[in-house]
């Protein structure tokens, strides 16, 4: 429906950007287009599972392979795209991240700032999408993949003549209460026919797919019935015993990898999907993200405050990145774990506050002092790790 996904800046215009028609395009002109393009998919396919580690290793090995294609400049094979319109040489994904406007009436939990990260992602699951293929966004907690995804496809809504259908397992979801959840949201077509409305598509997004239990027999009974709806794009009537075809639906997965309640996948139920992991955010796109929404909203304060904005993000990824690396998890102290959403919860403390409340930089500055101590002192069990916390 659009040339770089309905998540990138030439889709969010009153004329969308459209997919350029390659049958019409010069031969010898797509013929330059072939090597990287299959250098993308390379990248995208074998090494769309590799974490931040095991990319840059995967990155050289590309570079290597394909030493005639032209990356984006001080960049690797996973930091930009082919564009159509432009040619055979790589653009950077810079270029397709749309501006961000703060909005006050918008809550906290709906506030997504476009970068890099959420772009490439973005396109790769908007093009598997569009031809109807799975995929499963695998990556640790914290990452920011259901909020992507989740943006995503209400732009696919809007762009794509998409339907988003939510839905999220648990431990104690069963097989039976998942078909119903699947088959009220479709359409009848026929007796034996379900789908998605005329010229539509449907797409189902199953956050936590790994979190049911597995039964005596090693299964586990929603998985099962996904997986069979995956090999034969149907399963049976539960009264009737009928066999019901579907059709225009694709299964968009979401998990954390196994661990605390998650179970391993089996293979016969991945195999069908475009496997992609989401890595830790970077501290480039944490500045971004962190130091566009506290600058929107420190714009209606003194000039003195708003000079604070990149100084508290700074600081606060700082701490985070050091409590993640020395204030580790232990027997005693399972819980300290450090995520994305600890640096969320401080910012969302700082947006609670009016500009009255804060007349000085310097009441800007215990606030934030505060925020930092609710998040991640008051988390700390020990005398020792709380002295380190105040040095």
């Amino acid at each position: 429906a659009t040339a770089n996904s309905c998540a990138a800046k030439d889709a969010q215009t009153e004329n969308p950007l459209k997919p350029r028609d390659l049958k019409a395009m010069d031969p010898a002109e797509f013929e330059k287009l072939l090597l990287p393009c299959f250098c993308f998919a390379f990248t995208w396919t074998l090494g769309g599972t590799g974490e931040t580690r095991t990319r840059k290793q995967f990155e050289r090995e590309v570079e290597n392979w394909f030493p005639t294609v032209s990356m984006p400049r001080n960049g690797g094979c996973y930091d930009g795209f082919v564009n159509f319109y432009e040619g055979p040489k790589w653009k950077n994904w810079t270029d397709l991240v749309p501006p961000f406007v703060f909005n006050e009436g918008v809550s906290y939990f709906q506030l997504l700032v476009p970068n890099p990260d959420t772009v490439r992602f973005s396109y790769v699951i908007d093009r598997m999408l569009s031809r109807q293929c799975s995929v499963f966004l695998t990556g640790n907690s914290g990452v920011g993949k259901s909020v992507n995804i989740a943006n995503l496809l209400e732009k696919m809504r809007e762009l794509a003549s998409v339907v988003p259908v939510y839905m999220t397992f648990s431990a104690q979801t069963k097989a039976y209460q998942t078909q119903l959840q699947i088959e009220g949201k479709l359409e009848k077509k026929r007796k034996t026919l379900l789908g998605a409305p005329v010229n539509k598509t449907i797409v189902i997004l199953i956050d936590d797919v790994n979190m049911p239990l597995i039964e005596e027999y090693g299964a586990q009974p929603p998985i099962e019935l996904l997986r069979q709806f995956q090999d034969q794009r149907g399963f049976y009537d539960r009264k009737k015993h009928d066999w019901k075809d579907i059709e225009n639906t694709t299964l968009l997965l979401c998990a954390a990898p196994p661990g605390g309640g998650r179970n391993v996948m089996t293979a016969r139920f991945s195999r069908h999907s475009h496997v992609l992991c989401m890595p830790p955010t970077s501290e480039e796109a944490m500045n971004t993200i962190f130091g566009s929404i506290i600058t929107g909203f420190l714009a209606k304060f003194k000039q003195e405050i708003t000079g604070l904005a990149n100084a508290s993000v700074g600081g606060t990824i700082e701490l985070y990145t050091k409590c993640g690396d020395e204030l580790l998890p232990t027997p005693t102290r399972p819980h300290y774990t450090f995520n994305l959403r600890d640096v969320s919860k401080v910012f969302q403390g700082l947006l609670m506050v009016k500009p009255m409340h804060v007349p000085n930089a310097e009441a800007f500055t215990r606030l934030w002092f505060h925020e930092l101590s609710r998040v991640f002192c008051d988390r700390l069990i020990c005398d020792e790790d709380k002295a380190w916390f105040f040095k």
